[in-house]
């Protein structure tokens, strides 16, 4: 019988979110059958047994089930769990920035610019992150024209959330606003 009195399993380890399923290295993990009180013999994954997971996505306790496979002589199955972690949004090994979020320009507004549109973010999965699921954005001196070089420079601050922990900023540049119809409006009190 192939339970938790008879088999030992080591080798499981704690993983960070990535977007993808999360599973288990075969070349890590041992399986080991209990022949006698001190002995026992390592199983091998795919002959002996098979694993099936759950809620193995996102951060959380993952599980992971080690099913005994009758053709080798094993019936039952052994339930063991590993947690998935939260990722750093600023660590870029995980989450990579677009391009263009090197040089943000928007133009001045007088509410404040916001600039949200030009976060480009994306996990390891190749999933575009979304605003208000995996990360919220607050805004540091964005109410005057300013150059991303100046010492008091307008900020995006990124700050994780969900599957994502951690924040980073981003500085960027408040350009005039051009003087022209779109932007003008002209009242005319009568008289």
């Amino acid at each position: 019988k192939f339970d938790k009195n008879t088999v030992d399993i080591t080798g499981i380890e704690n993983a960070v979110y990535t977007g993808k399923p999360i599973t288990l290295e075969p070349s890590k993990v041992k399986v080991f059958f209990k022949t006698g009180e001190n002995t026992s013999r390592e199983l091998k994954w795919g002959r002996d047994f098979k694993v099936s997971y759950s809620k193995n996505i996102n951060k959380g306790t993952a599980t992971v089930q080690f099913i005994g496979l009758e053709s080798s002589g094993f019936t039952g199955k052994v339930k063991k769990t590993f947690k998935i972690t939260q990722v750093d949004i600023g660590d870029i090994a995980y989450v990579s920035r677009d391009k263009s979020m090197d040089d943000i320009q928007a133009v001045y507004s007088k509410a404040g610019v916001k600039p949200a549109d030009q976060i480009i973010l994306t996990n390891q999965a190749g999933k575009t992150l979304v605003e208000g699921v995996d990360y919220t954005l607050s805004y540091k001196n964005n109410k005057k024209v300013a150059s991303k070089y100046e010492e008091k420079c307008p900020t995006i601050v990124v700050k994780g959330k969900g599957n994502y922990k951690g924040s980073f900023s981003v500085e960027f540049t408040i350009l005039a606003g051009l003087l022209d119809s779109e932007n003008i409006s002209v009242k005319v009190n009568q008289v």
